[in-house]
């Protein structure tokens, strides 16, 4: 096995999705692309803060997907739900009108050797 690289972050070798969440696809709360888009946060976010630093035209690109469908998924994500007042994620989008990245923070998030989930403690969001 190769050294690993400095400054290289160690990641899971699975990515934790929240049980019930084909009841949130199957009931309308979260359509196909959201929970397209959503998968795809779980699997790149930094597994030691649930943040990924991002923004919609590189999701767009990375997951071969149209910017408008990924801007549309991150509003629904973003969007208070009746069991998820927070939604499904944190972000500024209007941070990114100027082609920035900014933090998006996928709440609930696991993270890794850690007792803390997603929440909102981050000064950045």
């Amino acid at each position: 096995m190769p050294p690993k690289e400095p400054g290289k972050q160690e990641r899971m070798n699975y990515a934790p999705l929240l049980r019930g969440l084909e009841e949130h696809v199957l009931d309308g709360r979260m359509n196909a692309e959201e929970f397209a888009v959503f998968a795809w946060l779980v699997l790149t976010v930094n597994p030691y803060t649930g943040i990924r630093y991002t923004n919609a035209p590189m999701i767009a690109a990375e997951m071969g997907k149209k910017v408008h469908a990924v801007q549309r998924a991150f509003r629904g994500l973003a969007a208070p739900k009746s069991d998820l007042p927070d939604g499904y994620i944190h972000y500024d989008g209007a941070r990114g009108n100027g082609g920035g990245k900014y933090p998006v923070l996928v709440l609930k998030y696991p993270k890794a050797k850690s007792g803390r989930t997603g929440v909102r403690d981050y000064p950045e969001l």
